[in-house]
Order: C-alpha cells, then structure tokens, then sequence
C-alpha cells in the first residue's frame, strides 16, 4: 500500500493522538455508553457504574447493579440511577415484564372494543 498525498497515517498512534479518538467514549450494542479506563482489563468501563462509584466514594461490588429508571440506557443522570443488588434487579425485572404483559393484555380488550 503506497501513502497517497492528503491521507494521514495511524501507525503507533492511540489514545489522544489517534486520529480515529472519539473522546475515549463507547457505545455498546445495548445502549450502554462506556468510558476509557486504561486500569481497567478491558481498557473501558460502564459510565453508570463509574458515576454511581463516584457518588458513593466506593468501588461497586461485582454482586451490585447500576439501574437506569427509566430504561433509558445512555441517561446516566443521578436522579435516574439507583443500586440494586442482582437478585432486586431480576425481581423488578420480572415485575416489569409481568405489568407489560397485563398492559398489552388490556390494549387487546380495548382494541376489540373499538
């Protein structure tokens, strides 16, 4: 491959000086938005979970979960986190899928009425 005029090279260059940078922000598949974290073993970390770390001047426990209230993913304001442990987050979880399924359940009654 030759080096055409105008083109710039990447070779060596990360992080900041990479010309692909995009603020060492991420977004996963899920929605989830992750942050450069280079002590971290995949080099990123859920932003979630950082805020909520930096909000209670602790690392999480691997056993605690950062939920987003109003299942918006990438809303990481404060007042739209709150930590559960894993087994509280299935149980709302579960609790959720269940009241969805009573409502879809009543938008079919109430479309037979129409």
């Amino acid at each position: 491959m030759t080096f055409q005029e105008g083109h710039t090279i990447n070779i060596g260059k990360v992080g900041t000086k990479a010309t692909a940078w995009k603020g060492g922000l991420r977004r996963t598949n899920q929605g989830y938005i992750m942050i450069r974290n280079p002590y971290q073993p995949t080099g990123y970390v859920m932003r979630h979970r950082l805020i909520m770390e930096e909000l209670l001047g602790r690392r999480l426990l691997s056993t605690e979960v950062v939920h987003h209230i109003n299942g918006i993913k990438d809303d990481n304001r404060i007042e739209n986190l709150v930590l559960m442990d894993i087994s509280e987050h299935q149980k709302s979880y579960h609790q959720l899928i269940f009241e969805n399924q009573e409502l879809k359940q009543k938008i079919i009654e109430l479309q037979r009425l129409l």
